[in-house]
């Protein structure tokens, strides 16, 4: 009876383990050269560029080594860079690994006065937040916020740093940086040589 009870068991456990979850990912930050702001965001994907992980293992570092393929034109809006970039490959490597991804999802990651690290559920507006619900990444990543107001601090039209932010349930706070948060999958993963 043990027997059967310890098979049961052991059935269970390989029932359960991650190929019936579906692929991997990663949530990376590009450079600080790539704002999510900026007009040009094709630079975001640029060879020999160092990305931060946020997760699943924060402050993981890559190094971009192959990105493509190469857009015909720069996207003119953040919904035609997201459908541009969705798909393209990028390979990274680190000390240990190289790893081949695609990209799922291009969007601004807000770093708040808090720590906190947050970025847009859904369709985005760099020009206007309002009515938006943004997600927490970095710490707590089962936290959102909905946001109610956006104080254009630097009167620039864009959300950015030094802009403030007003939540529906009356608190604020303060922008102190802004990056541009790249959703990927990754398809295969190697040692390196």
């Amino acid at each position: 009876m043990k027997r059967y009870a310890f098979l049961l068991i052991a059935l269970f456990a390989v029932l359960t383990v991650s190929p019936l979850a579906g692929a991997e990912r990663m949530i990376l930050q590009a450079p600080p050269k790539a704002n999510a702001a900026a007009a040009e965001l094709c630079d975001v994907f640029y060879v020999c560029s160092m990305w931060h992980e946020l997760s699943p293992n924060y402050c993981t570092n890559w190094h971009v080594i192959y990105c493509g393929p190469v857009l015909p034109e720069a996207p003119t809006s953040n919904l035609l860079a997201e459908k541009a970039f969705k798909g393209s490959k990028l390979v990274l490597e680190n000390r240990t690994e190289v790893r081949e991804v695609k990209i799922q999802r291009l969007v601004p990651q807000y770093h708040l006065a808090s720590g906190a690290v947050v970025e847009p559920r859904g369709e985005w507006n760099a020009n206007n937040p309002g009515g938006e619900e943004w997600a927490e990444v970095r710490p707590n990543a089962k936290r959102s916020y909905q946001i109610a107001n956006w104080d254009d601090a630097n009167a620039d039209g864009m959300v950015g740093e030094g802009d403030r932010v007003v939540f529906k349930n009356g608190t604020r706070s303060e922008i102190k940086a802004v990056r541009m948060g790249v959703h990927v999958e990754i398809v295969k993963t190697e040692p390196r040589r």
